[in-house]
């Protein structure tokens, strides 16, 4: 979602993880991104395995995209230095075979 007010924006990305302490962290420290008002971070869905967040962080319009990529990259780098993992649904699919005795 992205919501446009004159010539700032404010973006939205959704994270998924189990800490908001780390993804505030994360928010506050994209240069591009505007400090009043302060970043917006808040569960959005409880998944089926997952917490999701809404990080919404004020922008002037044309930063909209580097703050919107610098994010998700901070994500992944943080995450990845602090050990945490990054799930993915999946399915594990178990063939069961029956065997005949003769």
């Amino acid at each position: 979602m992205t919501l446009l007010y004159g010539p700032k924006l404010i973006g939205s990305i959704t994270v998924w993880f189990i800490g908001g302490w780390v993804i505030k962290a994360i928010a506050r420290g994209v240069e591009s991104a505007l400090k009043d008002p302060e970043v917006f971070i808040a569960v959005s869905v409880i998944a089926d395995s997952s917490v999701n967040f809404a990080v919404r962080a004020w922008v002037n319009a044309a930063d909209y995209w580097g703050v919107y990529f610098e994010l998700n990259e901070n994500v992944y780098k943080t995450f990845s230095s602090e050990g945490l993992n990054i799930y993915y649904p999946q399915m594990d699919i178990y063939i069961h075979q029956e065997t005949t005795q003769k």
